[in-house]
């Protein structure tokens, strides 16, 4: 038990800078856990909508690719509700960028 609670507050720590977007993107290429990969598309989500006014359009356009490649090559594979979390991410990241 206590070892889930550490790796559930280093996991949600995730949230607390845009320097995790890579940690992030790390977890969910390399993870088999589902809690992990949803607290990775969770905090990616949050990072990215909570930052996304810092990133330049380069970045977001690269975020955005990411996320579509990684949907298109784990997609299936993926828990529903990881894949609509990053879904979302990518609907709204497209909106975003229309708006600049």
């Amino acid at each position: 038990e206590q070892d889930r609670q550490n790796a559930q507050q280093q996991l949600l720590s995730l949230q607390s800078s845009a320097e995790y977007i890579p940690q992030c993107q790390y977890i969910l290429d390399h993870s088999k856990s589902s809690y992990a990969l949803f607290v990775a598309a969770s905090a990616l989500t949050r990072l990215i909508t909570q930052y996304w006014n810092n990133f330049s359009v380069p970045q977001r356009i690269e975020i955005r690719n990411y996320i579509l490649s990684y949907l298109a090559a784990s997609g299936p594979q993926l828990p529903d509700f990881v894949a609509t979390s990053l879904i979302q991410l990518v609907r709204e990241g497209g909106e975003l960028l229309r708006g600049r």
